[in-house]
């Protein structure tokens, strides 16, 4: 909080982000909701929960993009302004009538705007690393990721409720989207004199490494040569598999779980989101808890017991309480690895490869999660959701068993550290 009120650049950048982060918040939930209605309701959901994942496995390809572009902060507000009149856009032809070709039209331009989002936040990486000290970065990224946990809590219960009350005017949330956007643009750009001071570390910079700045095989080099990084990269990658199916598989279930229930659809998976943003608060700000000495490999084991835990629940699938509470202890363990990993990042990887590093880790990550979605909603909408949490329990045993493994592996092995 001291950084937020003394350093003008890490207040700008965040203050932009959280600006995003509420129209992102609103629409996302209010999406899911809107796919329940249209034609093949339970594909529809599937496709909308999943929408996140292709700019995420592009994440590499526009880390590239971003650190190669010399005028990063023009770039910033061109893609907030660029991402708000898609959004008008959307907030058109969502007011027409449904149909399921219309939908993916309307995912489509969802999956543009979240490529652009996520080349923004490249752009955005080596400022807030020349803005932030290498000792404050642990609990500066610690309080990014709260806040915007945070906002996305309040919004989507926001979003939940007022979706009800506007009689689902989905067309108004298209334009409050547009108009978020619109305002995370207008910050960078009010105070653009006080990050062209970071921006010209980073030219200096990338003059004098010019040719190397932005190489897949420097960044991949760099991720796979520190050892601990590259076991962490692979136990992400087991649990991605599974953890990035959750959520959407969670949200298909429930179009057939009635008993899981909290009031109505909408206000459940709303509620599950929520809980799982205020897991991750928590476990962000709460640095000196019972995990104050766990390592992030440790961390990566408790989180794959959790998922185990959260697979019986929804095959017993009678107590919203019950998974509400595995729910709010995942969402608690991720808060506790995303700011570690961020910090970690940050704390290795130049300014002139960073978004570029950090695009490609995250792809790395993310590269079991397309296929546990496609496999386990794939089994959930050909069959039974039933059949897929049975699925996934099996392979939650195995993945307990293999982070464990690792584990205890790299307990044995000092010499697998982050600064060999």
């Amino acid at each position: 909080m001291n950084e937020y009120l003394k350093n003008i650049k890490y207040r700008t950048l965040l203050n932009s982000d959280l600006i995003d982060s509420i129209g992102n918040s609103l629409y996302d939930i209010v999406f899911v909701i809107y796919a329940s209605t249209v034609p093949n309701k339970s594909l529809a959901v599937s496709l909308a929960s999943m929408a996140t994942i292709v700019p995420a496995l592009l994440s590499v390809i526009i880390g590239v993009w971003a650190d190669r572009a010399s005028k990063k902060i023009n770039y910033m507000i061109l893609t907030r302004l660029s991402q708000a009149l898609l959004f008008m856009a959307l907030a058109f032809l969502i007011g027409l009538n449904k149909s399921f070709g219309l939908f993916l039209v309307l995912l489509l331009i969802n999956i543009i705007s979240d490529i652009l989002g996520n080349f923004g936040n490249g752009l955005s990486l080596p400022l807030l690393q020349h803005s932030v000290a290498e000792k404050d970065l642990n609990s500066a990224m610690g309080l990014y990721t709260a806040s915007n946990t945070t906002i996305q809590v309040v919004f989507q219960a926001i979003g939940a409720t007022l979706i009800v009350g506007f009689n689902y005017n989905y067309p108004l949330f298209g334009l409050i989207n547009a108009v978020t956007f619109g305002l995370a643009g207008l910050i960078i750009f009010a105070h653009r004199q006080q990050l062209q001071v970071a921006e010209s570390q980073i030219k200096i910079l990338n003059n004098d490494n010019t040719g190397s700045n932005s190489s897949l095989r420097n960044s991949f080099n760099l991720l796979t040569r520190k050892k601990r990084l590259l076991i962490i990269i692979i136990l992400a990658v087991c649990i991605n598999f599974l953890g990035a199916a959750m959520i959407p598989l969670i949200n298909v279930s429930l179009l057939k779980y009635k008993a899981l229930y909290f009031l109505n659809y909408g206000y459940t998976v709303a509620g599950i989101n929520i809980l799982f943003s205020v897991g991750t608060i928590l476990g962000a700000l709460f640095v000196n808890d019972f995990f104050k000495k766990s390592s992030i490999e440790s961390l990566l084991s408790y989180c794959s017991l959790s998922l185990l835990l959260l697979a019986i629940v929804l095959i017993r699938h009678t107590s919203f309480w019950l998974l509400a509470i595995i729910i709010l202890i995942t969402g608690y363990l991720a808060g506790k690895i995303n700011p570690r990993l961020s910090a970690l990042i940050m704390t290795i990887v130049p300014d002139t490869q960073l978004a570029s590093t950090n695009g490609l880790f995250q792809m790395l990550v993310l590269i079991g999660a397309p296929i546990g979605q496609v496999l386990f909603l794939g089994i959930a909408n050909g069959f039974s959701p039933l059949y897929s949490w049975i699925l996934f329990s099996i392979l939650a045993v195995v993945l307990v068993i293999i982070t464990s493994f690792f584990k205890v592996k790299l307990k044995r092995s000092i010499s697998l550290s982050v600064d060999e």
